[in-house]
């Protein structure tokens, strides 16, 4: 039982050791996603309003405004 634990106690310190060592590495791929989510984020909300805003105004960007009686 001792040897596990001491084993245990050797993969979580080498765990910690690698975390301090590659942290920039990680929130360089943290900062990355988010600016990559924001992005879609933004085109997805961009082409929403494009189109309500095309079919709201569909006549006259045709050029519908004369009216037939």
């Amino acid at each position: 039982m001792a040897n596990f634990f001491n084993q245990f106690l050797f993969i979580h310190h080498q765990a910690f050791k690698d975390f301090k060592r590659s942290w920039h590495k990680k929130i360089t791929i943290l900062v990355t996603i988010f600016i990559s989510v924001f992005i879609l984020f933004v085109i997805s909300t961009l082409n929403q309003s494009l189109n309500q805003e095309i079919r709201s105004n569909t006549k006259s960007i045709l050029g519908g405004d004369a009216e037939i009686e």
